[in-house]
């Protein structure tokens, strides 16, 4: 089992996309993710999780930040 995740892929299904954070793994780096700061616009994080039989799970999450 691995974990990896990260912010605003050009293309998930890239190992070396600049946007993956860590890469796949187990450690605590791999679960949590650093505290960030946005510009408004729509941001899209990625979380990549592979089963030990080479199953791939990818979530994807939207957000977008308007200013007040």
């Amino acid at each position: 089992m691995s974990y990896r995740h990260g912010w605003d892929l050009i293309d998930p299904n890239d190992p070396n996309d600049p946007g993956w954070a860590v890469p796949p793994g187990l450690s605590e780096q791999n679960r949590f993710d650093r505290e960030r700061s946005f510009q408004d616009g729509v941001h899209t994080f990625y979380l990549r999780e592979e089963d030990d039989s080479g199953h791939i799970r990818l979530m994807k999450r939207d957000l977008t930040l308007d200013t007040y």
